[in-house]
């Protein structure tokens, strides 16, 4: 596929279409997409500002439960109601997944278009993933006075240049590990806010060709948003069609005593599955209890334990009440709490100070008040200096 054209979609112009071929950017209408293109294979993208993508991970492993699961787990993440919305989720491994949103009048009026102009893409997927990923790193491409960001594995967006002033810190804040940004433009590229990056190391590159978008997206398998083809949507129609046929007949001709044993094991399963993501999730919230018989009644036991006072505080209450009574006594009038995160028994803050003495302070007193106070980075803004501390009981 040395020959693959990529093509995507224009939130601004349903009527638009923008093609990357080999290293030079078009647009055009789809008839003259279409001409262009040829016999050649090729892959749309979704503009980018059109579609949500996120990570999460789900109690479970196989994917067609996640496809199941997913909606529901990222429901408040949304902008628009469920039924609303198409989700696609692809299996990063284990219990992650990558997940992406868009309307799903969108695709749907997507579909009507390609069928009516008889173009079959092999692949569409949101545009942010035709970027490559790196690790704690960003790649911004700068098209049409637009920012196209990949943020990870399966994040990232799409934004007017005017409005990264007020996103990138946000998406900073999100990626908190970020160290360096990948910065790529095309001759309609606009002009970058200045100051848009600073404290992160930015590398200068190239606009990627289709060949290489073609390499970001084999990187990792992206989230499909529709079927590649119209001959896929063809065969997929006719294959639920013969599916369902052939399901009737089997009704028909099987005795009813084995699709009721059927029925039973596959609720088995469930249950199994069910009681397997229980336990996981009680053994999460209560990792002190090691033989578990009945969670429910075993959490009832152990909550009410824990507000008769019966049994320990978990380490991260102790934690941030140490921090709590530290700050508010020495440190509340010059220092701000940017964040704070608990993994592992260790509890990260994010801090804010006007200089570095006066970060100096608040590790030497959080230290002081065995707290362990260990210093991750320290970055210099225009507001003062923002840092992240590791903060432990001391031994």
């Amino acid at each position: 596929m040395t020959d693959t054209v990529i093509a995507c979609t224009c939130a601004r112009d349903a009527e638009r279409v923008d093609w990357l071929d080999g290293a030079t950017w078009h647009a055009g209408s789809c008839d003259e997409f279409g001409s262009a293109l040829g016999s050649r294979p090729w892959i749309l993208l979704l503009d980018g500002a059109c579609v949500t993508l996120l990570e999460t991970r789900l109690p479970v492993r196989d994917l067609a439960t996640a496809r199941r699961a997913a909606p529901f787990a990222v429901e408040e993440q949304l902008a628009q109601p469920l039924d609303a919305a198409h989700v696609s989720v692809v299996a990063r491994g284990g219990n992650d997944f990558g997940i992406a949103v868009c309307a799903r009048a969108e695709l749907e009026a997507l579909r009507a278009r390609l069928a009516a102009t008889g173009l079959r893409p092999d692949l569409v997927t949101a545009e942010p993933m035709a970027l490559p990923h790196r690790e704690h790193g960003w790649s911004v491409l700068l098209r049409d006075g637009q920012a196209v960001i990949r943020t990870g594995i399966n994040g990232g967006a799409k934004f007017p240049l005017d409005a990264l002033p007020e996103i990138v810190p946000q998406l900073r804040e999100q990626h908190p590990d970020t160290a360096h940004v990948t910065l790529m433009r095309t001759a309609t590229a606009g002009a970058l806010p200045a100051g848009l990056f600073d404290g992160l190391s930015v590398e200068q590159a190239p606009a990627p060709t289709a060949h290489e978008m073609l390499d970001a997206l084999q990187q990792h398998a992206p989230p499909v948003l529709l079927e590649a083809s119209a001959s896929a949507g063809e065969r997929v129609r006719a294959r639920r069609w013969w599916t369902a046929a052939a399901a009737a007949v089997l009704i028909a001709l099987v005795a009813y005593p084995v699709m009721l044993t059927l029925g039973n094991l596959a609720l088995e399963h469930q249950q199994r599955e069910l009681s397997a993501a229980n336990v996981a999730r009680f053994s999460a919230a209560f990792p002190d209890i090691t033989r578990v018989v009945n969670p429910r009644v075993q959490a009832e036991q152990a909550l009410t334990a824990l507000r008769a006072g019966a049994i320990e505080t978990p380490p991260f209450l102790d934690l941030l009440a140490a921090f709590e009574q530290i700050f508010a006594r020495d440190l509340a009038e010059r220092t701000a709490v940017r964040g704070i995160a608990y993994v592992n028994g260790v509890l990260e803050v994010s801090v804010q100070t006007p200089d570095m003495a006066e970060l100096e302070r608040v590790r030497t007193a959080l230290d002081g008040a065995g707290l362990g106070a260990q210093m991750l980075s320290a970055e210099s803004t225009d507001d003062g200096v923002v840092a992240r501390l590791r903060l432990r009981e001391a031994s």
